[in-house]
């Protein structure tokens, strides 16, 4: 899906091995035309003036790096046939030479879940797609992988937005839960989006469920629930109220559930490993004590 973090990830990836230290060059295909995308990659040599200048491409650039092509299925199908030559064989031929040159770059590609070069047989090689697929990384919309959320919302917090110039934060208890809780349609673009704004509106240097305005505005039961001394002590569940009356069963399970989310930083297989149940049983708790206004 779009804004799941592939551009992150091919980042992540390039940085973690010897090419870190080289170019990591991106090039987007979409709104070239086939001999636009053939020059921008391969490079072509011109006269100016009567002189011969050499124009080298991003894969020249990207040389001893990484280059990383998305969206991988806008590559024009003219270029396609160069392409599969650089992965095969490591071979590169500017447009309009008849001489090849050795290249050592590694491809990244990614593109959309849905596509299928059998589906679009008059522009895409299918033998591309698998040269290009040989090793495949699926990345799943952020609201199925829940546990990952808070880790990466940590991440863009300490690493990604002070490269902006802005200072680093932390995420409180009950931040955690909310951005848990919610679904991300626009998956990890958004939740950055969301995060420079909290950011900017905040003063503080850990983020609590005020720096979240709109995402409290649509998950209002989540910001009614507050633990303090009466509910949670000193990181146990207290079982009565101040009456010395038993807490409903309902109240203190919510407050177990929020307990373990908070402690396991929002790795919620691991919440459910450790609570015995299941992922599913454990998304479906949620929901239901959410309705009920008692999380």
């Amino acid at each position: 899906e779009s804004g799941t973090g592939k551009h992150m990830l091919a980042r992540a990836i390039h940085h973690s091995g010897a090419r870190g230290a080289r170019a990591f060059v991106h090039f987007d295909p979409r709104n070239y035309s086939a001999e636009e995308a053939e020059i921008t990659l391969f490079g072509d040599p011109y006269r100016f003036y009567g002189n011969r200048i050499e124009r080298h491409g991003l894969i020249s650039a990207a040389e001893g790096g990484t280059l990383f092509i998305h969206p991988v299925e806008d590559l024009p199908s003219a270029v396609q046939p160069q392409l599969l030559r650089l992965i095969e064989h490591g071979l590169v031929r500017q447009r309009g030479s008849r001489t090849t040159r050795h290249c050592d770059v590694r491809i990244i590609s990614a593109g959309a879940d849905e596509f299928d070069p059998k589906h679009r047989a008059d522009i895409w090689r299918e033998d591309l797609y698998y040269a290009l697929a040989s090793v495949r990384i699926a990345l799943p919309p952020l609201r199925e992988r829940r546990e990952d959320i808070v880790q990466i919302a940590q991440d863009i917090l300490t690493i990604v937005l002070p490269r902006l110039g802005l200072s680093a934060c932390q995420l409180g208890k009950r931040a955690r839960v909310l951005l848990t809780a919610y679904d991300w349609p626009g998956n990890v673009r958004q939740l950055q989006s969301v995060l420079l704004r909290a950011v900017l509106r905040s003063e503080k240097e850990t983020l609590d469920l005020d720096d979240f305005e709109a995402l409290v505005t649509v998950m209002p039961a989540i910001h009614s629930h507050q633990p303090d001394a009466r509910t949670m002590q000193n990181g146990g569940i207290l079982l009565f109220d101040e009456a010395g009356h038993i807490r409903p069963l309902e109240h203190i399970e919510a407050d177990i559930i929020h307990l373990a989310i908070s402690h396991y930083r929002g790795r919620m297989s691991e919440v459910a490993r450790r609570l015995g149940i299941g992922r599913a049983t454990l998304y479906r708790r949620l929901a239901d004590l959410d309705q009920s206004g008692s999380i």
